[in-house]
């Protein structure tokens, strides 16, 4: 069965109309989050572009923390930045391994963004504006 000109454009559409609404979810749950959220995103995005990602945890923190500098707010703690870390991976935007020494018992997570860099950069765009 050949495909009519009319099905094909319901597939067209339906494709990208799934990924513009895929795109608008990303951005908007970004946007909803805390300030110092956003800002943790962006500094994975800032390490992210430089080309450092996969990165351990306490590289994003310092990065974190210049960025808050940067941006006249008093940085959360480390404990806050790995929260918003977790908080992002379950929303799907950033991706978490964790990494295990074996007996010397050491563990560390390293981080990544799972969402195109400029969904992130849109959904934070408003902070970064304003400060």
């Amino acid at each position: 069965m050949e495909p009519t000109a009319q099905s094909l454009a319901r597939t067209y559409f339906d494709c990208v109309y799934s990924d513009a609404w895929e795109k608008v979810e990303e951005v908007e749950g970004i946007q909803n989050h805390s300030q110092h959220g956003k800002l943790v995103l962006y500094a994975l995005t800032r390490l992210h572009e430089r080309g450092e990602t996969p990165v351990r945890t306490r590289e994003v923190v310092d990065t974190y923390r210049t960025v808050a500098h940067s941006k006249g707010m008093s940085p959360v703690s480390e404990r806050s930045v790995r929260d918003y870390l977790g908080e992002l991976a379950q929303l799907g935007i950033t991706r978490a391994t964790e990494h295990n020494r074996g007996k010397d018992g050491r563990k560390y997570n390293e981080h990544r963004l799972s969402k195109s860099v400029s969904a992130v950069r849109s959904g934070v765009s408003t902070l970064l504006e304003s400060a």
